[in-house]
């Protein structure tokens, strides 16, 4: 199960305005939203559309658009592609402001849930710490279920050392516990959970578990989340504990294990519609 962790104060005070923040951003023109879209910024920076991202499992899964924000003031030697510069509309600039503070207060978390980790499951610190990484925040939108779908999203783990849940607005998304049930989370005022991602699995060993995670196509209005996906710097090496039968996964980039991993799901990238 994931865990749950205190709301920072500064998030705690502007919250209340999220919701009138994503209906200025998702309710643009389409023609606006897509001058947002930058097809070469390796799905870091700006505004994604719907059916953009397609995998072989959400195939039919098609609801949701998104915009993101990412560490654009930081560009290793070599690595320039993988800080692409932050795009939204200049009339709404007061929201980007507030949701960059966000991305760059929650540094003193990441660096507090790494200690955590390690120290919890006896892991090598320098098998984790990292400065400056590379970072998704992403505000999502889940679009009303027209289809009797059951779900908005299916069962699937993130591609992320671990996924912070900043913010929600109506407690969609369900957890799959040990016990192979299925438990609803809220929206909650004073604390966020924390997703355990793939990355942090490898790292692990096994010993930490991604978390299987979806979300329910229950809303009869648009459903808002302010996710933070925390990734390794692109030129971090990412190494593995053994697992109970002794392998050790071999020592790999993390760009390249981002790459591999989005192949192996199947990930279909599309903007032909648009």
């Amino acid at each position: 199960m994931p865990r749950m962790i205190q709301k920072p104060k500064f998030i705690q005070t502007v919250q209340e305005n999220f919701s009138s923040y994503f209906n200025e951003l998702f309710d643009l023109p389409i023609c606006e939203k897509i001058k947002h879209f930058n097809v070469n910024c390796r799905g870091l920076a700006g505004y994604f559309p719907l059916k953009y991202e397609i995998t072989e499992t959400t195939f039919g899964f098609e609801s949701k658009e998104y915009w993101h924000i990412c560490r654009s003031d930081h560009t290793p030697e070599g690595s320039q592609s993988y800080y692409p510069k932050n795009s939204w509309p200049d009339h709404l600039l007061h929201s980007f402001r507030v949701f960059e503070e966000i991305f760059l207060g929650l540094e003193a978390t990441i660096e507090y849930l790494i200690l955590e980790y390690s120290r919890d499951y006896e892991l090598p610190l320098d098998y984790l710490a990292f400065s400056e990484g590379n970072h998704v925040l992403r505000l999502v939108c889940y679009h009303p279920n027209k289809d009797g779908q059951i779900l908005a999203v299916p069962l699937h783990k993130d591609r992320s050392l671990f996924t912070i849940s900043i913010w929600d607005s109506d407690g969609a998304m369900q957890i799959l516990d040990s016990h192979e049930n299925w438990v609803d989370t809220r929206p909650l005022l004073t604390a966020m959970n924390v997703l355990e991602g793939s990355i942090l699995e490898r790292i692990s060993g096994e010993r930490i578990v991604a978390t299987n995670h979806r979300v329910k196509a229950v809303f009869k209005t648009p459903r808002y989340a302010l996710l933070l996906f925390v990734h390794p710097p692109p030129d971090f090496v990412i190494r593995s504990l053994p697992n109970q039968s002794g392998y050790i996964s071999p020592p790999i980039l993390c760009k390249n294990y981002l790459s591999n991993h989005a192949k192996e799901l199947g990930i279909r990238r599309s903007y032909s519609h648009l």
